[in-house]
């Protein structure tokens, strides 16, 4: 375990603590975006967060290097604290035990002090972490920051990886995963999550008023992701797509993302534009390539990995987003950064419907094009060759990264935050 020494914050006001379980590691890209960049934006409105990050020991063992890079990054660029406590055993209840001590060792000046102490919780488990302490310690206040529908996601790769779902230790670990759900949204002071489906899924199970419970999209940050006509072209230029049909895919390369789907999306469409170039932005890149080598020409496609600073002129130089997912809870409630980072620079996006609020975007914005059955290839090459000739061409880009601004840009969202932490201080 380790931290920074670059701020403490003051005994007069409440102690605030972010807790994160994993996410150091290149395969979490978007612990970058959406967990250290908004707390620097906190950092400048004076609401400072010291960070506590859990983080799995085999993790710890495979990513060493990554996560010592990560960690470093984030200790000076926050003003907080950084800390860091390796754990195990997160499923059988080790690991929380682990997080717990490690929390309550944080925290004991606090508590013999009196003061207050509140909790940003991101994800379930950090939320069960800080409920221990909060029946401990009567001063305690929790912030829920619900990015997903955990046990549908477990549901989903369980099912991935061919388990039998019926099975009594698949279905047991359901259940506990449930259990924790609901506990950690009866102790909450109050509760984010990322989408208005998300929100009317969980008050649809559990008696949550509405002035307990907001909506924060997965967001970007305006200074990164815009539109530039000339870095477009000057971005197209540097890779040599000068004359291309960009498709881009950026993010990591995971079951729900459903990259064959994608390879078989860029096939099915290759038949129609010869010039149609795949462009993947990835921290994995070997996992991209294992899955195009074989399945689409060489020249076809160009694979980058890139710092989430430079990702905008990549999205910007490419023509039209891919955001493949299953029907599947897990995507029905969910906020995918991308497709904010998209928007914003100005870039029209392939989805398919039954992701969060995104479908509503699209067909309200005419922002680009809903596949209603990813199976359906002639569906697929239909709405790509109306989508072809409407030409969106600078106007239209400028158009949809105003769109973008507008709904996701992390500014907008900024008071509300301030807003919560205001009312619970």
């Amino acid at each position: 375990m380790g931290e920074n020494s670059v701020h403490r914050q003051r005994v007069d006001q409440p102690r605030r603590i972010y807790i994160l379980f994993g996410g150091l590691d290149k395969a979490s890209p978007g612990r970058e975006s959406q967990v250290c960049t908004w707390l620097e934006r906190l950092d400048r409105e004076g609401l400072v967060f010291d960070l506590l990050i859990f983080e799995g020991l085999r993790s710890a063992l495979i990513n060493h290097q990554e996560i010592g890079e990560t960690l470093a990054r984030w200790r000076a660029s926050l003003k907080g604290r950084v800390f860091l406590s390796y754990v195990t055993g997160v499923q059988n209840g080790v690991g929380i035990y682990m997080a717990v001590c490690r929390l309550l060792l944080l925290v004991l000046k606090d508590i013999l002090r009196k003061r207050e102490i509140v909790t940003h919780c991101r994800g379930q488990t950090s939320a069960l972490v800080a409920s221990r302490l909060k029946k401990l310690y009567g001063k305690t206040r929790l912030v829920l920051d619900m990015r997903g529908e955990e046990a549908a996601e477990f549901l989903f790769l369980a099912k991935q990886r061919g388990l039998d779902l019926e099975d009594r230790k698949v279905r047991r670990r359901y259940q506990v995963l449930k259990a924790r759900e609901k506990q950690v949204i009866e102790m909450a002071d109050h509760i984010l999550c990322v989408s208005k489906a998300f929100k009317r899924h969980l008050q649809s199970r559990y008696p949550i008023p509405d002035g307990r419970i907001d909506v924060i999209p997965c967001s970007a940050d305006p200074a990164l992701f815009f539109y530039d006509k000339n870095l477009r072209q000057q971005t197209r230029k540097e890779l040599g797509l000068e004359h291309k049909l960009v498709l881009v895919y950026s993010g990591s390369i995971r079951a729900w993302q459903l990259p064959d789907k994608m390879v078989k999306v860029f096939t099915s469409l290759k038949q129609t534009a010869e010039n149609l170039h795949l462009l993947i932005l990835t921290p994995v890149p070997e996992l991209a390539e294992k899955h195009l080598k074989g399945r689409i020409a060489k020249d076809h496609y160009t694979i980058l990995s890139v710092d989430h600073t430079h990702v905008a002129k990549y999205l910007m130089a490419a023509d039209l987003g891919l955001l493949l997912r299953e029907k599947h809870l897990l995507n029905q409630v969910a906020s995918p950064t991308k497709f904010a980072e998209y928007l914003m620079c100005g870039l029209p996006v392939m989805l398919t419907r039954g992701i969060g609020d995104t479908a509503e975007v699209i067909a309200k914005h005419e922002a680009g094009i809903l596949i209603e059955d990813l199976d359906n290839e002639q569906e697929i090459i239909h709405k790509f060759i109306r989508f072809r000739e409407k030409e969106i061409g600078d106007e239209g880009r400028q158009r949809l990264s105003g769109i973008g601004m507008h709904l996701f840009s992390r500014e907008r969202y900024l008071p509300l935050i301030l807003k919560v932490y205001e009312d619970l201080d």
